[in-house]
């Protein structure tokens, strides 16, 4: 087995990525692998897996955040009640208060409505 270093580029917006190692869709033994394109979409997304596919129950597989994503919008709402403690613990100042608020407001948009919702299930005709 050949082991291919991965490089690091630019993109045009000047961010610098690592570009990762090509995909060999022989491997897989799949039709459907040698179909599929393995370049990444987007190079400015996470570094880290921020969901993973687990199985719900015997009909259902579902995407369910890391706990690196957890971890990570932990520190949104964490952040908010701290201001919002230093806000009302006597230092009535209206910079804290509107960042401890942005800050739980963010936290919210990221778990809630940002959140995939994709399930997927053999009456759907997803799985087989």
């Amino acid at each position: 087995m050949v082991k291919i270093k991965s490089s690091v580029r630019a993109n045009n917006t000047g961010s610098v990525y690592i570009e990762p190692p090509p995909v060999d869709p022989t491997i897989y033994d799949d039709p459907v692998a040698l179909q599929t394109d393995w370049n990444p979409l987007n190079y400015d997304s996470a570094s880290f897996c921020t969901y993973r596919l687990t199985r719900v129950s015997s009909d259902c597989l579902a995407f369910k955040p890391t706990l690196q994503t957890l971890a990570l919008f932990g520190v949104f709402p964490f952040a908010g009640i701290v201001l919002l403690l230093y806000t009302f613990s006597g230092h009535l100042e209206t910079f804290p208060l509107l960042l401890g608020l942005c800050f739980l407001l963010l936290d919210f948009i990221c778990c809630t409505i940002k959140r995939p919702r994709l399930c997927l299930t053999r009456g759907a005709g997803c799985l087989s």
